[in-house]
C-alpha cells in the first residue's frame, strides 16, 4: 500500500491456533497467569462475535498460503498452555 516493506516480525506468546486439545493445554490448563478460562474468553474478546471462526487473518494456523510473509522470531513460554498452538 505504498509504505515500507515489513523485513521482520517477532511474535510474544502468540495465540496462532484454537486447538484446545493441543499438548501444552491439556498439560497445562490452569496455568498460574493464563487458565482454561482466559483462554476460552479470548476469542469472544478479539472476535466480538463478528467474523468467521477459522478467518485466517484472527487464526494464523488457518492459512492456506503464509509463504508472503517476512522471517519470524516466536516467543514462547515454558509453562504456556499455548505454547504449541
Amino acid at each position: 500500500r505504498g509504505g515500507p516493506a515489513i523485513c521482520a516480525q517477532v511474535l510474544m506468546y502468540p495465540g496462532l491456533d484454537r486447538d484446545m486439545g493441543a499438548a501444552s493445554m491439556v498439560a497445562m490448563p490452569d496455568a498460574p497467569l493464563l487458565s482454561r478460562e482466559d483462554i476460552d474468553y479470548m476469542p469472544e474478546l478479539a472476535d466480538r462475535g463478528v467474523g468467521a471462526p477459522h478467518d485466517a487473518y484472527r487464526i494464523p494456523a488457518y492459512a492456506v498460503d503464509l509463504s508472503g510473509l517476512p522471517p519470524g522470531i516466536v516467543v514462547t513460554g515454558e509453562c504456556d498452555p499455548i505454547r504449541d498452538w
